[in-house]
């Protein structure tokens, strides 16, 4: 476990020297200069700008801020963690334990509960680290780009979750060998001289998809049996659950780079043809979820026992009615509007997570 914990801080202390290079003094705008330039107003006191030549304007550079002032240290890391992953974190393990458990074990979750969302938190960190300078084109209100945050923050921040996420998983074996092993793809998926990412749009698929899908189900899932003391664990069931959300990693895989064309400087789905990766993402999100909603209406009509018929007939009917809304609504946004429909995937991703115990 040492060797492992030595392994994963070298992994990111390479990274320092990689992220130097966006000094916190470039990226950390200006705070009076964007209070005057965001009401659209310039100082009495201060001499035109000079017009800038046309290879200026054509050259990328890190935005400014268009806030006052940057909020409370807390919100920004909060927005650093990149809140809609976290809340899908927040949400899963509950569930997975539900699936063993008719009850929640309020102590034995938290244990899980804890180093997933440290490791959430580390994952999604490193990954903006390491993008500053992609960030600054594609999503410039993220708090590092945006100023909200210094790049020095960040990285201690990043480091406590890396630190916290594989300390607080020692209490079990199953847990910790889990979340080592999503700390390390997350690692290999944005750090250089891996990036993975950047080798293959396939290869960034498997990591999104491995750790959302077998890994998180599987390893959780097990990890639970042995804190509960559960003989064995239904593996048809932790097969069926990590392959449905296998597939899911793989629809927020392809959509999530839809909107991200401009300044991605590697290869991606979206970048070779960002209306299919759209499509694409669209028809398998249709077929994960409009599948399992048939064979749960089925199983509930068929089912012997009433209880249990009734409550796999209401998770066929709420899948059913969600795959529809989502299909119209994504139909309706069009690829115009890709950031909400990315977002609509991830609120499928929290509904089916809060309808598993029903359908186990």
């Amino acid at each position: 476990m040492r060797m492992c914990l030595v392994l994963c801080l070298l992994l990111f202390l390479a990274s320092f020297q990689e992220a130097s290079a966006f000094s916190p003094l470039v990226v950390r705008p200006s705070l009076a200069r964007s209070s005057i330039t965001s009401l659209g107003v310039s100082s009495p006191m201060a001499m035109p700008a000079p017009e800038k030549k046309d290879e200026e304007l054509d050259s990328p550079s890190l935005p400014t801020s268009t806030s006052a002032s940057p909020p409370p240290l807390p919100v920004a890391l909060y927005s650093f963690t990149r809140p809609h992953t976290f809340i899908g974190t927040f949400l899963t393990i509950p569930s997975l334990f539900l699936t063993l458990s008719p009850t929640l074990n309020y102590p034995l979750l938290a244990k899980a509960l804890v180093p997933a969302l440290l490791s959430n938190a580390y994952i999604t960190g490193l990954n903006q680290i390491t993008d500053v300078k992609i960030d600054s084109i594609n999503k410039s209100w993220l708090p590092i780009p945006s100023g909200e945050i210094t790049l020095r923050t960040a990285k201690i921040f990043t480091c406590f979750t890396l630190l916290g996420s594989t300390l607080a998983s020692l209490t079990n074996r199953f847990l910790f060998a889990t979340v080592l092993s999503c700390n390390i793809i997350g690692t290999i998926y944005s750090l250089k001289p891996f990036r993975l990412k950047e080798r293959s749009p396939w290869l960034a698929l498997a990591c999104i998809s491995l750790v959302r899908g077998a890994i998180i189900n599987c390893g959780f899932s097990v990890a639970f049996g042995s804190m509960l003391g559960v003989g064995g664990v239904n593996w048809k069931r932790v097969a069926s659950i990590s392959t449905y959300f296998t597939f899911f990693g793989a629809v927020i895989s392809l959509m999530k780079d839809v909107p991200d064309t401009k300044g991605d400087d590697y290869r991606t789905f979206a970048k070779d043809n960002r209306v299919k990766a759209y499509m694409d993402a669209r028809l398998l999100t249709l077929l994960n979820m409009g599948i399992p909603s048939a064979i749960f209406l089925a199983l509930g009509l068929w089912q012997k026992d009433t209880f249990s018929g009734v409550r796999r007939f209401a998770v066929g009917v709420a899948g059913s009615l969600m795959t529809r809304w989502f299909f119209r609504k994504s139909e309706n946004d069009g690829i115009e509007k890709v950031e909400d429909v990315y977002m609509d995937c991830w609120k499928l991703f929290y509904v089916s997570y809060l309808l598993l115990p029903w359908a186990y």
